[in-house]
């Protein structure tokens, strides 16, 4: 088993970042008349010590009867923000005042405080008062497999490689890029899934590779297909068997399992064993969001050991395979390689 020693990975920009913009400024319902003797006061979104947001929204009236406030706190345009309410306060002559805070912050966007007043048991008028925004940033994670070589001899016939070493942006068997919010977001984590197979280009191998053992241009530009002579068969898997799913039990961890059983489209029209057998791996990638800002990866599960696997956060290679010696014949099931560990801390 082969596997990329990682004792740090470092320059990577922090996965979760709060940006707050405070937001001057009042604005009403077109419902009422705001009377002179209402005031909103301390509204804003703030940082505490762990830099996660919260809110804090007041309100008061004053008015010469019995007055009962409520205020409430949400994302701008919630529909349901009734669930973030204080609730009222209790009938006072005179004078009446309401309270909210709002943390973590778990939504990603603007925050509204609203506010509604009550004079002698009627609806009076409600105001609201953009507090401010967090937007909690997303990181890419890519999982890719490829053939690094030119081309892969099977039998009679050989299959395009993707003739490349590691590298997030080169042609692969299979792809999987995922937008993910960090935990401390309260919407589904996966903000974007998109899952795609290879190309598969199979020739007959005596009349398509040279000297070199590569492939010839006259091969690659072959439109006669199903002759069993240069360029013999094109196809493209659908990536259907990728799929991701999130957990988290806090707004500090977040873990990602991934799996993939990618086939190549080859196996329809050729029913081998082997060639039909696809590309199966199970990853489990883990993260843990520290207090002092630093953030703590595992990538662990089993894949097979042909072809050649590589794990991306962002730009960063956190998990790397190289096939080797290992060959298309360990396609067939059980996972090959299992167990491995590959950590460290970004910052």
């Amino acid at each position: 088993m082969k596997c990329r020693e990682t004792a740090g990975v470092r320059n990577l920009a922090r996965i979760v970042s709060l940006t707050l913009v405070l937001a001057a400024g009042f604005a009403s319902s077109a419902s009422a008349q705001i009377p002179s003797n209402s005031r909103w006061s301390g509204p804003g979104v703030h940082l505490d010590d762990h830099n996660y947001g919260y809110a804090q929204c007041w309100d008061e009236a004053w008015a010469d009867g019995s007055l009962q406030v409520a205020v409430g706190v949400a994302p701008l345009g919630d529909p349901d923000r009734n669930q973030y309410w204080s609730g009222l306060s209790g009938y006072n002559y005179g004078y009446s005042s309401a309270y909210k805070e709002l943390r973590p912050l778990t939504y990603t966007g603007a925050y509204a405080c609203y506010g509604d007043v009550y004079l002698d048991g009627s609806f009076w008028y409600e105001d609201y008062w953009i507090a401010g925004s967090v937007y909690v940033e997303m990181i890419d994670i890519t999982i890719q497999t490829f053939i690094p070589e030119n081309n892969y001899r099977v039998f009679s016939v050989t299959a395009e490689g993707d003739n490349r070493l590691f590298n997030r942006y080169g042609p692969s068997r299979s792809s999987h890029v995922l937008a993910v919010y960090s935990p401390l977001a309260d919407v589904y984590l996966i903000e974007s899934s998109y899952p795609a197979g290879g190309l598969t280009q199979v020739y007959d191998y005596d009349s398509s590779v040279d000297g070199n053992s590569n492939l010839t241009d006259e091969a690659r530009n072959d439109t006669t297909l199903g002759d069993h002579y240069l360029k013999h068969f094109v196809g493209q898997s659908d990536g259907q068997t990728m799929d991701c799913t999130y957990s988290k039990s806090s707004i500090n961890f977040m873990g990602l399992h991934c799996s993939g059983n990618e086939a190549t489209p080859y196996c329809t029209e050729n029913a081998w064993d082997i060639i039909c057998a696809g590309i199966t791996y199970d990853f489990y990638l883990d993260f843990w969001f520290n207090d002092d800002g630093t953030i703590n990866f595992l990538v662990q599960g089993g894949h097979d050991a042909f072809p050649s696997y590589e794990v991306y956060v962002g730009d960063q290679r956190v998990y790397e395979w190289d096939h080797g010696n290992w060959d298309i014949w360990w396609l067939s099931p059980p996972e090959d390689i299992s167990g491995f560990y590959d950590g460290g801390d970004i910052y």
